[in-house]
């Protein structure tokens, strides 16, 4: 038992520090990110714009349509500051073309109000589910 907990201790510390080295700009550069305690990020004109601007925008792919490709991909992704997103990522997917066109749809949302954290703008960790199905 002791063994496994100094293990568990092992890899632990070893995770978070190689974490830390392959950080992509300073720690102290950025504001912290948080999970929008005060006021959400939100999407110019809100949640149905954002609907729509998703709905008129994706194109789905032929080879999903051909294989018959449904589900539900989650992309996450960070709101600057400035509203910008930033590392846009797929945290569960379905397939790679439907991943791929929830990725491309993101990349051309405009800028997001951003969030507000005890009355400073935040850096805010936001996942997006993007709904596949066909008719």
């Amino acid at each position: 038992m002791k063994t496994l907990f100094i293990l568990f201790l092992i890899l632990f510390t070893f995770n978070a520090s190689a974490q830390e080295d392959i950080a992509p700009y300073p720690v102290d550069a950025y504001p912290e990110i948080t999970t929008g305690e005060e006021k959400e990020p939100e999407f110019p004109g809100g949640q149905m714009a954002m609907q729509r601007f998703i709905s008129e925008n994706v194109e789905y792919p032929k080879s999903a349509k051909k294989n018959k490709e449904e589900g539900k991909v989650f992309v996450q992704f960070i709101i600057e500051g400035d509203g910008s997103l930033f590392d846009i990522k797929v945290v569960r997917g379905v397939s790679e073309a439907l991943d791929n066109e929830a990725i491309r749809v993101v990349k051309l949302m405009p800028k997001w109000s951003p969030g507000e954290s005890h009355g400073k703008v935040v850096r805010v960790k936001y996942t997006l589910p993007i709904s596949f199905r066909l008719d």
